[in-house]
């Protein structure tokens, strides 16, 4: 995903992913540029400078669940996942 927007991931990017992705399981939807600043704790002008052109497009984009490279089938074998790719 990273790769796609040109973006090399920091420490700092995955702050606000992993806050992306608590917050939607929480609130059941991606969180806006505001409450990333309030709630997470990082301004918008930090967001843009991680996130450039349109920061709020490009996070939603990471605000995926993370999804398990294999399921566990109820017959005990194991089924590849396919993850969809924005």
């Amino acid at each position: 995903m990273a790769q796609q927007i040109d973006i090399d991931l920091t420490d700092e990017h995955w702050k606000i992913i992993k806050f992306l992705r608590a917050d939607y399981k929480a609130e059941g939807e991606t969180a806006t540029l505001r409450r990333v600043q309030t709630v997470g704790g990082v301004p918008v002008k930090e967001q843009f400078a991680l996130f450039p052109k349109k920061p709020a497009k490009k996070m939603a984009d990471f605000n995926i669940p993370e999804v398990p490279d294999f399921i566990e089938m109820t017959d005990g074998a194991q089924g590849c996942c396919i993850r969809s790719v924005h």
